[in-house]
């Protein structure tokens, strides 16, 4: 006998911002039995199974889709001497980058690797808005790559050719590089290697010097300077003027200072001689210095004689000569510094010329004003650079380490895994921040681009984004193993930093408190208890969000106040007190809306929608509540496909699970995934949530083959994100098992359950409930096999943990009767089964209500009992309930429904009435054929199939040949297996061989 087990969907209780994870995740319970532990607050990229294996040639194109250890490869953007440049997504950055491959031989692979690690390492050490930041440096076959900033636009010769600009606007890029070359130097970093192609010019007029491949820290010099000398020593045409040649000297010939042709240290002044070379080539669109090979390059570089501006050029004089002291030979007679070179190129003399037309007085007062101005700039510049770095007060070396120490002094086995995974998060969490303080400093006191009052909402936003990183950072630094646990879920979460430098975003905002102060304690109190809630400590998150709440009182703002009651309703819904937490919410919700805190207002909605349509049960309220967040989603302009939109999506499609409309539960989630990989990446492990969400609806529709692809791909994600180790894998082996148990592939299904078990005993001890269930999945496989015995005990252990932990009256009490009762059963103990599925399904229609598809599940199993002792009227009774239940909820078609057929047409074969047998068995077979269900059960069902037309009334000749064929195909199905459906089908096959 075969017994089919349920699926109780659990959705997340983590409420969140739409930055950061939904408040209607939905995680599949265990195949065989119910959710272990299930919370995607807690459970948490695409890791390669459909992306090709990188290429290892060092000429060989990379194609989209290739993996270079974490990162996807996108398209090719351009190629050089030294190598290639890809466009790539990093999935632990959450964003686009740039990838570049540097060429290199086996006889120099380690030279180029001890390089750019030289570049990842100096620009680590600095953040400057006209400075390509960068991300990683690794290998890959015989290549080195680095990954850095996507920039959207242009090298400084290719805008050139497409803009012809002219002089002004080549000096104001060329400012712009200058600064960031000077901020370098002030971090101790030379680049070396400045020229047209390490300059971008983005789309958004933002210059960036870029390939920091030859920096080294200013110590460094010298002790390199033996191996410099060394490898200088080349032939002719083994070197470009055009490029750097790796291997072969430090910097690119056609823009590389005196002193370093002759072997001699380069320094400071060596770098604006680079930046002199570019700037003159940008201006007079030719070279300062030319010769047909390296040569002849040498000897016009280091004659002394001054470059020749061509005839008829329209670039100042002034300009010129300033151009002219930075390309000097003897470095002692160039600019003190490029911030010395920034002065003189921002003192342009010709504006004080048009204002002396003004009169000598106001001439002299606009000549003074022109050095104040410039001095105030350099200042303001300084101080906003000042104000980003102030995020290193939070994320630092000393923190990284108080965080990775704090993690692995909870000895948890995943603790190593997840502090690896979670300081990538960190780091860009703070790079972003560094980034967004800078450009709005400079928005508003530089460029002159913002007016004060987004200024303020900027500032309070990016206040709000540096609290809630230090909070959590804290709280992770004195972790427990439940904080643990949810971590990489959390670092994962933090509210993203764009929307602080989005205008149109900032000006739904509402108007803050004056009480600058105050606000800043609220915020201080609520990030406290949003990284409580986010540690598991939900407890201690409400008394602090209590002490928020009282603050935003106290300011008398509404729109705080509704914030409070939003996170308190998150905290109420993870202590399961959904009363309090529907009343939270829904305060929120219209504080907020009264208040023009629409945001808040959606928020606060979208977890209405869960706690009310899918926690208390009440569908049709929470759908009506989805409507309403959906209305302050559209007074907010949200974008259809906005990560706030995905988690709205996903509370409906738990709703429309619970309510067994599983195809448009489905859809939801479909797209749902399809936002979440756009806005995270494939191999985010938020990702791998709505992956078990789909897999979740899949398997209960019987689509098990489409579950298990999706429960793989998960479970990759998974373990690469959290660790082998970590409960959430451990909760995903356990719901790739029910897709092997159900197709049949026993032997599979084991071994996932045994590794899901070991782990959650290590992990939680022998008592714990996530252990009873994963006792009680293994049980059921065991069962399958024979092994009655070790079933029993195994159900018997996992019974006794959770009457203990849940009481004993619980839904998960209830499963593990039913499983008991089908152990008995199949052991042929049909009292002892009888008795456990009728104190189950009492429990079921008590507290899920008559007509909830696991109550059928138990009717099911119970109708099979009562068919074995001779109880017909009672078994049909049941089995019509059942087949009434799975049809209203999982749809005319589910294997379910065919179980209960089945069963009718073995109760009408038991009654001798084989004609009333044709039509379920028929249409059982029919719906298994059609499913990936498992060969054995179909083969059932040709079996039944065969002898209700071999005993009808008229089965001759063309019915009784086909009953034949419909039992040799059904010992095919079963062929290899030692049971006693196949033996009775052999029995079956020899009696009727001499019959017509």
């Amino acid at each position: 006998m075969r017994v089919w087990y349920t699926l109780q969907f659990v959705s997340a209780r983590s409420g969140s911002s739409d930055d950061a994870l939904g408040s209607a995740e939905l995680v599949r319970p265990i195949a065989l039995e119910e959710t272990a532990a299930a919370d995607p607050a807690t459970d948490e990229t695409l890791l390669g199974d459909d992306r090709r294996p990188a290429s290892r040639g060092a000429d060989d194109e990379l194609s989209p889709g290739t993996a270079v250890g974490r990162l996807m490869i996108l398209r090719k953007l351009g190629a050089g001497g030294m190598g290639v440049v890809y466009s790539a997504f990093d999935p632990e950055l959450d964003r686009k980058v740039a990838l570049k491959f540097i060429r290199t031989s086996q006889r120099d692979h380690q030279a180029a690797r001890t390089r750019l690690y030289r570049e990842a390492q100096a620009l680590a050490k600095l953040s400057h808005p006209n400075v390509v930041t960068v991300h990683d440096v690794g290998t890959h076959g015989d290549q080195v790559w680095l990954s850095m900033e996507f920039v959207a636009g242009a090298t400084l010769g290719a805008w050139r050719r497409a803009k012809r600009p002219g002089w002004r606007d080549v000096l104001e890029v060329m400012k712009q590089a200058a600064r960031g070359v000077a901020a370098a130097h002030r971090a101790g970093l030379l680049h070396r290697d400045l020229k047209a192609d390490n300059i971008m010019v983005g789309d958004d007029g933002r210059a960036r010097v870029m390939d920091f491949g030859l920096a080294r820290a200013g110590s460094e010099e010298r002790e390199e300077l033996a191996e410099e000398r060394e490898i200088s020593t080349i032939r002719q045409d083994a070197l470009s003027l055009e490029l750097t040649a790796a291997g072969a000297m430090m910097g690119t010939p056609a823009y590389m200072a005196p002193e370093q042709f002759v072997g001699q240290a380069a320094d400071e002044r060596s770098d604006q001689y680079s930046l002199c070379a570019t700037l003159w080539e940008a201006l007079y669109g030719q070279r300062a210095h030319t010769g047909a090979n390296l040569i002849q390059l040498v000897d016009a570089v280091t004659s002394g004689a001054p470059p020749r501006a061509p005839a008829g050029a329209r670039v100042p004089g002034w300009l010129r000569r300033v151009v002219e002291r930075g390309l000097a030979v003897d470095r002692e007679r160039r600019h003190a510094s490029v911030d010395a070179l920034l002065a003189a190129l921002e003192a342009d003399p010709t504006r004080r010329r048009w204002l002396l037309g003004l009169g000598l007085g106001l001439a002299l007062s606009g000549a003074a004003g022109l050095g104040v101005r410039h001095l105030q700039r350099a200042r303001a510049i300084a101080a906003c650079e000042a104000e980003g770095a102030s995020i290193d007060e939070v994320w630092n070396a000393d923190a990284q380490r108080r965080l990775h120490a704090g993690l692995v002094a909870t000895a948890a086995p995943y603790a190593e895994a997840v502090a690896a995974n979670v300081t990538p998060y960190f780091t860009a969490q703070a790079a972003d921040w560094r980034r967004a303080r800078v450009d709005t400093c400079l928005d508003v006191h530089v460029r002159d681009r913002w007016d004060d009052d987004t200024h303020e909402r900027a500032l309070g936003c990016l206040d709000a984004r540096r609290l809630e990183l230090e909070a959590l950072v804290d709280e992770l630094s004195r972790a427990d193993v439940t904080a643990v646990e949810l971590a990489v879920n959390a670092a994962s979460g933090l509210g993203q930093v764009a929307p602080c430098r989005d205008p149109l975003r900032l000006a739904t905002m509402p108007t803050l408190p004056r009480d600058r102060q105050g606000v800043r304690a609220f915020w201080r109190a609520k990030s406290a208890a949003m990284a409580q809630r986010d540690a598991g400590h939900f407890e201690r998150g409400l008394e602090l969000i209590a002490a928020a709440r009282a603050d935003a009182e106290r300011l008398e703002s509404p729109s705080l106040q509704a914030d409070a009651r939003r996170i308190e309703g998150d905290l109420l819904d993870h202590l399961g007190k959904y009363d309090d937490a529907e009343a939270a919410y829904e305060d929120a919700f219209f504080t907020g809306a009264d208040a023009g805190a629409f945001e808040l207002a959606a928020d606060a909605g979208i977890g209405l929608v869960t706690v009310v349509g899918y926690r208390q049960a009440r569908h049709d309220d929470g759908l009506r509540w989805s409507r309403q967040a959906e209305v302050m989603l559209s007074i907010l302009g949200e974008d259809a496909r906005s990560l706030r939109r995905a988690r709205l999506l996903d509370g409906r499609g738990v709703i429309l699970a619970a309510k067994g409309e599983l195809e448009a539960a489905a859809g939801l989630f479909e797209t749902t995934l399809s936002i979440r990989r756009d806005a995270f990446g494939p191999t985010h492990p938020r990702v791998a949530i709505t992956l078990d969400n789909l897999a979740n609806v899949r398997y209960a529709g019987g689509k098990y083959e489409e579950a298990r692809a999706l429960y793989e791909e998960a479970l990759a994600i998974q373990e690469a994100s959290l660790g082998v180790d970590h409960p959430k894998v451990a909760t995903t082996l356990n719901n790739l098992a029910g897709v092997q148990e159900a197709t049949g592939n026993t032997a599979e299904a084991r071994a996932l359950l045994e590794r899901a078990l070991t782990v959650r005993e290590r992990l939680f001890g022998p008592d714990h409930p996530a252990v009873a269930m994963a006792l009680g999945n293994l049980a059921n496989v065991l069962r399958s096999s024979g092994a009655y015995a070790d079933a029993e005990a195994m159900q018997r252990r996992a019974l006794a943990i959770k009457e203990r932990v849940y009481g004993p009256k619980h839904p998960s009490v209830a499963i593990t009767l039913n499983n008991l009762a089908a152990v008995h059963a199949s052991a042929g103990e049909r009292e002892e089964a009888r008795a456990l599925y009728e104190r189950a399904l009492a429990m079921r229609e008590e507290l899920l209500g008559p007509d909830s598809r696991y109550t059928a599940s138990t009717l099911s199993s119970l109708a099979s009992v009562l068919h074995d002792i001779g109880d017909y009227e009672g078994a049909k009774a049941g089995y019509e309930r059942a087949a009434a239940i799975y049809e209203a909820t999982l749809g005319a078609d589910h294997p379910d429904v065919a179980t209960c057929l089945q069963g009718l047409a073995r109760i009408a074969l038991a009654r001798g009435l084989p004609s009333e047998a044709v039509a379920p068995a028929e249409r059982a077979l029919a719906i298994l054929a059609a499913s990936d269900a498992a060969q054995a059960r179909a083969a059932e069902a040709r079996f039944t199939l065969a002898r209700a037309l071999w005993d009808a009334p008229g089965g001759q000749g063309r019915d009784r040949a086909r009953a034949r064929a419909l039992a040799s195909a059904a010992r095919d199905g079963l062929r290899g297996q030692d049971s006693e459906l196949r033996a009775a089908v052999e029995a079956f096959l020899s009696e009727q061989a001499g019959e017509p």
